[in-house]
């Protein structure tokens, strides 16, 4: 037999979208990168699930919330559910298994087009004024491939955050940092000063003016932690940047809209 598993994984916010990034071998040692587009001859697709809410908020008030996931395939599905603690470690996500947060069932069999409600509940007491950030991993456990299967078993893998409120909050901070990489790209160091998340739903990038066209924009979402950074690079649209040249960073957040200015430095 010649099979591997690949796990499609998602980290659902609204307007996100999946890509196949998780691999796991099961037999030959191969590396394979998949994607959306690409068309197998023979492969076993993964199942299709409904989660509401996207975002699970928790607090000292309210410390249990209720997750509703259907299977909206036409056959049934093992799923298990296990939560990670969530941090930036040099700009990028890291997970650590913790026990703050429990979630039942951790494993179940979910029935062709079947609801199962999951609860979430929160074990440890909420900071007096920083937020705590989880994810919730939700994870389809493929059925064995029949012994005379040869190709590519895909199974979903979705991630929720999962945010405890502190019980003092305070205003959003965001500092921007760039450098110009000799690509031509824009690396763009994204600090959170404040002690609750920041979702940024689009970045833009201008060069003095805030009314020029921008120059580059990023319109993938993502969080930034409290206290924490991210790094992204981004495209730009000329390669004709200098250091030390004034740039102004514009945020769309889910709160509103942030602006500042960054000088760019060498890489």
């Amino acid at each position: 037999m010649s099979t591997c598993l690949v796990t499609a994984k998602k980290n659902l916010m609204p307007g996100d979208q999946a890509g196949f990034t998780m691999v796991h071998f099961l037999s030959e040692k191969v590396f394979l990168a998949v994607f959306f587009f690409i068309v197998f001859t023979n492969f076993v697709h993964a199942g299709s699930f409904s989660v509401t809410p996207l975002r699970i908020e928790l607090s000292k008030s309210e410390s249990t919330r209720i997750i509703n996931l259907q299977n909206l395939e036409s056959k049934p599905v093992t799923v298990q559910l296990y939560v990670m603690a969530w941090a930036h470690k040099d700009g990028n996500d890291q997970y650590t298994p913790t026990r703050d947060v429990i979630v039942t069932p951790q494993i179940f069999h979910l029935r062709a087009n079947g609801l199962q409600i999951i609860r979430a509940g929160l074990l440890r007491k909420p900071d007096v004024s920083e937020e705590f950030s989880y994810r919730l991993f939700i994870e389809e456990i493929p059925e064995p491939p029949a012994s005379d299967f040869k190709g590519v078993q895909l199974a979903l893998k979705i991630s929720l955050p999962i945010f405890v409120a502190p019980e003092k909050t305070s205003p959003s901070s965001l500092e921007f940092h760039t450098e110009i990489q000799q690509d031509g790209k824009l690396k763009l160091k994204i600090v959170n000063a404040s002690q609750t998340h920041v979702q940024i739903q689009k970045l833009a990038v201008f060069t003095q003016e805030k009314d020029q066209k921008s120059i580059a924009v990023h319109e993938k979402l993502l969080y930034v932690l409290p206290r924490q950074e991210r790094n992204i690079l981004i495209k730009t649209d000329t390669r004709d940047l200098s250091f030390n040249e004034k740039f102004l960073i514009r945020a769309t957040t889910r709160t509103g809209q942030v602006e500042s200015y960054a000088n760019a430095g060498p890489p």
